[in-house]
């Protein structure tokens, strides 16, 4: 029965609304600037971020610095750079985890993708205007997560919320106004609450007859954009809308997106979209193996929502245009930015510590606890999907990842900072590894050698932690806004010999930033890994690395490039700064 009774436990630790929502009615004030951005407190909201717990704001504090976010680095950069313009593949299993050509580490597709006895889905490939991108007079909605037993619940839906610590998060660091206080502003924040069986008063019969004919994904998704209809008519100024979203949120948000739900993509309206943790690609967790859905309904649960999270539903319903969860090829994403903040320890409090997904995970693919961390972002976008820049060149989403569990993103900082500046920069910030010379690979010599283990070549990795000093400067707040660690097993490796020079071209650092700031804090270290199971090095369990050197650095945003030397390395990095519109 694998973990089935295991995922029984979990739910009922978390049904007190642990999970990641945003219940209704959480109508919460703009924060200040010291009770955080994370603050769940003020709505209710969150019990759900019950989950505070754990990592908390830590997380994106001194803590997340530690071993953390290994780094999604890594793919990062990949789908963005010029180089992805070409046509994705077309392989819809397995989501290419690192873009090392040999890891073997991305979660497994579920095979039922591709049972051929059945005939292909249609496609939904939907075209559509450019969006205008005006921040100032564009609202923003935020979409809560899974409530345990959210789909029978009977409440009002699709009203705006104060949409709780992720939205409050947007609105510290953008000054953008609480829709619920100012629900004229054009750039207002609000929540949506998708859950519940009685329709908002402004609804028509037939608006309600429409919602009440559709269960799961589709209903909600149909909420959501009923809502953006109607805040989108009482501000006519505004010139589209913004979205952010948390775990199935994201998924509401693809299914919507894709599937052209209310007409909102083919008039040109969606601007921008941010997830946090969110199942982006489906979640394992939903899949027949894993059993949460046999044991779910012993406590109570419908099961729309688990059978929706499913890799095969997400394939057919949710990847709407080519069916390839793992990318995001509709056009309906064109003109977009698109920002993925990947969340990757896979332990969290409120679950009694439990490293959940990894007791069914000999892979040791990085996760959240809850989701696969390669689960949380697009690998790839087809051309017509990126976003044209005045350059001419055709950008992929960006991702930034946060050491917290999958609930914990509410209470990150450093989240809520890259979350923002998705929503308002106009500029995007990318710093690649183009080499790395290798000095002292820290492998045994020879027989004799008895101060260090492991076999040539050398294992390398470069870990890396981004700060922004402008947060310090407006704020008072120095949180990590990106951290990619080897034990967060995000950080790709390169094998080298002693001397040798390697021209990786990973992105290490990639994605907006905000228009006032000059500068980034990079911290960098260099490791020889002599234990990383996520990339099938095992060479000694009990001293898992050896420092090549480390070292941190203030670069400009703008074109450059700088030559690091480390210890054991020198590293050359490259600068780009793009305009986004």
């Amino acid at each position: 029965m694998r973990i089935g009774i295991l995922w029984l436990g979990v739910a009922v630790a978390l049904a007190g609304g642990c999970t990641d929502d945003a219940p209704a009615g959480d109508d919460d004030d703009l924060p200040t600037d010291d009770d955080a951005a994370d603050d769940d407190t003020a709505d209710d909201d969150t019990a759900d971020d019950d989950t505070a717990d754990d990592d908390t704001a830590d997380d994106d504090t001194a803590d997340d610095d530690t071993a953390d976010d290994d780094a999604a680095d890594d793919d990062a950069a990949d789908d963005d750079t010029a180089d992805d313009d070409t046509a994705p593949p077309d392989d819809d299993t397995a989501p290419p985890d690192d873009d090392t050509a040999d890891d073997d580490t991305a979660p497994p597709d579920d095979d039922t993708a591709d049972d051929d006895t059945d005939p292909p889905p249609p496609t939904s490939c939907v075209s559509r205007p450019p969006p205008v991108h005006d921040p100032l007079s564009t609202p923003v909605i935020h979409l809560h997560g899974w409530i345990l037993d959210g789909a029978g619940a009977e409440e009002a839906y699709g009203h705006d919320t104060g949409g709780g610590p992720h939205a409050d998060g947007v609105r510290l660091y953008t000054g953008f106004p609480n829709g619920t206080v100012d629900p004229y502003a054009p750039n207002q924040v609000v929540g949506s609450h998708y859950y519940g069986t009685l329709p908002p008063e402004w609804y028509t019969a037939d608006d309600a007859a429409e919602v009440e004919a559709l269960s799961g994904i589709p209903r909600y998704a149909l909420i959501v954009a009923k809502q953006a209809r109607n805040l989108l008519g009482r501000v006519p100024t505004a010139t589209g809308i913004a979205f952010t979203c948390e775990s199935m949120g994201c998924e509401v948000m693809r299914y919507l997106l894709e599937n052209d739900v209310d007409g909102l993509v083919s008039d040109g309206l969606p601007t921008r979209w941010v997830t946090y943790a969110g199942v982006v690609a489906g979640a394992a967790m939903a899949e027949p193996g894993y059993l949460l859905a046999e044991y779910a309904d012993l406590i109570g649960l419908d099961l729309v929502d688990v059978d929706h999270m499913s890799y095969d539903w997400y394939e057919s319903n949710v990847a709407a245009c080519d069916h390839v969860r793992t990318e995001g090829n509709n056009p309906a994403f064109g003109g977009m930015v698109v920002h993925h903040v990947v969340a990757d320890r896979p332990t969290f409090e409120d679950a009694f510590g439990l490293p959940l997904l990894d007791l069914v995970n000999p892979e040791s693919w990085p996760n959240d606890g809850i989701l696969f961390s390669d689960d949380q972002w697009f690998h790839a976008m087809a051309p017509d999907a990126r976003l044209p820049t005045p350059s001419g060149e055709l950008l992929a989403s960006s991702r930034s990842y946060a050491w917290t569990d999958h609930f914990a993103t509410r209470d990150s900082d450093g989240a809520h900072a890259a979350g923002a500046a998705a929503l308002v920069g106009s500029r995007r910030f990318t710093v690649v590894l183009e080499s790395i010379e290798l000095l002292d690979d820290r492998e045994r010599d020879d027989a004799l050698d008895l101060e260090e283990t492991g076999e040539p070549p050398a294992e390398v990795v470069v870990e890396t932690e981004v700060r922004w000093p402008w947060l310090g400067e407006v704020f008072g707040r120095d949180p990590v806004v990106d951290v990619r660690r080897m034990s967060h097993r995000v950080v790709p490796v390169y094998a080298m010999e002693e001397g040798a020079t390697l021209s990786p071209g990973e992105a290490i650092v990639d994605g907006p930033v905000f228009d006032e700031m000059t500068s980034i804090r990079l911290a960098l270290k260099a490791l020889e890994a002599d234990w990383y199971a996520t990339h099938d090095v095992f060479e000694n369990l009990f001293d898992a690395d050896e420092s090549l050197g480390e070292g941190t650095l203030d670069l400009p945003i703008a074109d450059g490039t700088v030559t690091v030397e480390l210890e054991r390395a020198r590293l050359t990095l490259s600068t780009r700064v793009r305009a986004l519109y």
